[in-house]
């Protein structure tokens, strides 16, 4: 079959009567008996027919309908728009704005984020909540007033991004139940908050962890531990001592090789790491066992300054490369450690000894630095949960230097 041309313009032009005519794929003009005319977009969804409206002759030219046409033909072939349904949502919208009196969701959420402002710690939580809401959020449900939102209008902000942002989403998913279980305590609205997961978006959405890939890094496992440890203090060089400081402290590599000697207190067996070096940005101290102060008074050259790193590189003023300890711990590795170790290893394999021989886990995940509100500062050394770290680190240390029976 001959594949049909599209009318040009002046063919169109000369079409006067009344009734729905073909112009071009999915494009039709609508002749009303009245000599009107106008554009309309014909597409299939779910087995039935639609028609949708793109504006009247005398306002949208050929070109402009056609172009419409096209883009909201491919968008509806992937699923990512239905323009009569969003248009009746919008009708419904607007009438639900003139009847609620209740105030908008993007008001709400302003008033939620300024009424926890001064529990947060750090700025970067207000913006972080700011910034996503105003990102995704507000151009679908911002201006509906909040007694409005669905779990329709939540499925349609994070179902875009669900697959490709999927951390970033499911926090933003957290962010907006927040903000409509305080407009519910406010008495702005009732019911269920359709932006919780159990029963609600758990039905709508792909779970997460089956969605994003948690990569682990490869470690030495408990068992070989020792081992390993003892190979690495065989070696005399400053990747070792480094490799040796990072297994003990469960540092990661940057906080540990950007260390600096006025960080120290080998007297206080101490280890104060200012936040801008911490992934959570946020000070962490480190108990010292009494064998990483063996190892780092060992290293402390007279004369120190307290700016000085602690393990120097072969270039002046940068530290021990993260390549040559890896390298290095490879080396010593045993035959049954994976191959593409990593130091940052290391602190699962320390969490993982901790499980296994039923210890302190508490401690050991505050000794990780993995939440933003651990009460692990410079300001909580005398903490209980400060106190049950140096208990751990130092049984840890005995277990990797053979000193725990």
């Amino acid at each position: 079959m001959a594949r049909v041309r599209a009318l040009s313009a002046r063919e169109v032009e000369a079409i006067k009567k009344p009734g729905v005519h073909w112009v071009a794929p999915s494009l039709y003009l609508q002749v009303r008996d009245d000599g009107t005319r106008s554009w309309l977009l014909r597409y299939m969804r779910n087995g039935k027919t639609h028609w949708h409206g793109l504006g009247p002759v005398r306002d949208v030219t050929l070109q402009e309908a056609r172009d419409r046409a096209e883009e909201l033909r491919v968008a509806i072939r992937r699923h990512s728009a239905h323009p009569v349904a969003e248009r009746k949502a919008e009708v419904q919208q607007a009438k639900a704005m003139e009847t609620s009196e209740a105030p908008s969701f993007a008001e709400c959420a302003k008033r939620y984020i300024a009424m926890r402002e001064p529990e947060w710690i750090n700025p970067k939580h207000i913006y972080q909540w700011t910034a996503t809401i105003e990102q995704y959020a507000n151009p679908v449900i911002g201006d509906l007033p909040v007694d409005q939102v669905t779990a329709n209008h939540i499925v349609q902000i994070l179902e875009p991004h669900w697959l490709t942002k999927t951390e970033s989403m499911k926090r933003l998913r957290g962010r907006i139940e927040a903000v409509l279980d305080w407009a519910k305590v406010a008495g702005y609205r009732s019911g269920e908050n359709p932006a919780v997961w159990k029963g609600s978006m758990a039905h709508r959405l792909p779970k997460p962890s089956k969605v994003r890939t948690v990569v682990h890094h490869p470690a030495v496992s408990v068992a070989d531990a020792p081992a390993v440890f003892a190979a690495a203090a065989g070696k005399g060089s400053m990747a070792a001592r480094l490799l040796q400081v990072i297994a003990l402290t469960s540092l990661r590599f940057t906080e540990a090789a950007m260390g600096r000697w006025g960080e120290v207190d080998l007297v206080a067996a101490t280890w104060q790491i200012p936040g801008p070096r911490m992934k959570m940005k946020k000070p962490h101290a480190i108990p010292l066992a009494s064998q990483t102060v063996d190892i780092l008074r060992a290293l402390h050259p007279d004369g120190a300054k307290p700016d000085d790193l602690i393990f120097p590189g072969q270039k002046r003023g940068k530290p021990i490369t993260d390549m040559a300890v890896r390298k290095l711990l490879r080396k010593v590795a045993t035959p049954t450690t994976p191959a593409n170790v990593t130091t940052h290893g290391w602190r699962s394999t320390m969490m993982d000894w901790t499980a296994e021989h039923g210890l302190d886990v508490a401690a050991a995940d505050a000794a990780l630095a993995h939440k933003a509100g651990d009460d692990v500062t410079v300001a909580y050394l005398r903490s209980p949960i400060f106190e049950r770290r140096k208990v751990l680190a130092q049984q840890w240390a005995d277990y990797l230097t053979g000193a725990l029976g």
